[in-house]
Order: structure tokens, then C-alpha cells, then sequence
């Protein structure tokens, strides 16, 4: 799956970019027309499911390009890399100088067990929603992101006349 993703430092989270009409895109944008600093940016977010051999969980992995294209070439080589176990090491971790190595193992059959975990997966599309144009300039604005996506209804939506 594949994304367009804004990082927003105040909300400390990605979001999925809108496209057109996206509140992050014209704040980016005007800032580097005027020559400012934005608190924003933009990348390209790969994601696939995995099982987690420590956590014993099917998991999302989402990285960015450069991640995914390591994993490209090993499945380039290798053929079908959902055949192989495959252990990622992490340096720098916690960094903007993250360094990943990929050490693929033995080609292996999933287990059934693992089979029947990825049966009733979430699509990517309704794990990483696009939130509306509000929402995010409700985020922009410094609301939490809790707030901002919580399901509550306001008082007046509650006020209920028969």
C-alpha cells in the first residue's frame, strides 16, 4: 500500500494528505514561496502486513522509499520474498539516520496458524482514512489528536426533539 503522508510535530503523528485542497500541502507550498521554515513535510509511505515472530501479532510495517527499495531488490533476487522469514536490524534507531539491514533466512511456508491470522485483516485504506480538510486544520491549530478524531458527539448533536 502506498501513501501519501504529512508529518505534524504538534501532533506528533503522520497523516494521510488529502490531496487536492490539502490544508499541509498550501502551508508547504506558501512557505517556500516566501522562503520560510515550515514545521511540515511530505513523503511517500510504503506499508505491508507482517507477522512479528517476537510479538507473535500480524503488524503493519510502514517505511519510506529507501526502506522499500531494499526490500525490492531482495525480492528481485531472491523471488517471491513472502516465501522467506526475514529479520531487519536496526542502527541509529530513533534518528533521522536510521539505518536498516534486511537478513533473509531459509525459505519457508507460512504456518497455518499465521495463515489464519491474516484472514480478517483491516484494509490499508480504513487503517490509514483520510481525515477531512477539518480535521486537519484542526490539527494544525495545535487540537489533539484525540480530540480532533474521537467519535463523540457534541451536546447539540445529542438535542433530540419528538
Amino acid at each position: 500500500f502506498v501513501r501519501w503522508a504529512h508529518w505534524l510535530a504538534n501532533a506528533k503523528r503522520n497523516i494521510s494528505c488529502i490531496g487536492q485542497g490539502c490544508p499541509v500541502c498550501e502551508a508547504i507550498k506558501t512557505a517556500r514561496a516566501t522562503g520560510t521554515k515550515t514545521p511540515y513535510n511530505s513523503n511517500r509511505k510504503f506499508a505491508m502486513h507482517v507477522y512479528n515472530y517476537t510479538t507473535g501479532r500480524v503488524e503493519i510495517l510502514e517505511q519510506g522509499k529507501t526502506f522499500f527499495t531494499s526490500l525490492h531488490a531482495l525480492h528481485e533476487e531472491m523471488g517471491d520474498i513472502r516465501n522467506y522469514n526475514i529479520k531487519i536490524k536496526t542502527q541509529n534507531a530513533g534518528s533521522t539516520d536510521v539505518v536498516y539491514t534486511l537478513m533473509p533466512f531459509k525459505e519457508e511456508e507460512l504456518s497455518d496458524e499465521i495463515k489464519e491470522l491474516c484472514e480478517d485483516l483491516k484494509p490499508f485504506e480504513e487503517v490509514f482514512k483520510k481525515p477531512t480538510r477539518e480535521q486537519i486544520v484542526q490539527l494544525m491549530s495545535g487540537v489533539s489528536p484525540e480530540e480532533v478524531f474521537s467519535n463523540k458527539s457534541s451536546d447539540e448533536d445529542e438535542k433530540i426533539e419528538l
